[in-house]
């Protein structure tokens, strides 16, 4: 059986991706866990320059 495509998201400025790689499994945390870990790695990766980017 063939799935419909899924609709994106819309009326967003930036989508933020995860990715894990071979071998490595994530952790157990809840969904407000896993927010507060992202958000302490985007601040980290733009403290002292903001205009550095991840990729």
């Amino acid at each position: 059986m063939m799935h419909p495509d899924p609709e994106g998201p819309s009326g967003l400025d930036y989508i933020i991706c995860e990715s894990t790689y071979g071998d490595r499994d994530r952790i157990d945390a809840t969904a407000d866990r896993r927010r507060k870990l992202l958000a302490e790695e985007v601040r980290a990766a733009t403290h002292p320059q903001p205009a550095r980017w991840i990729t």
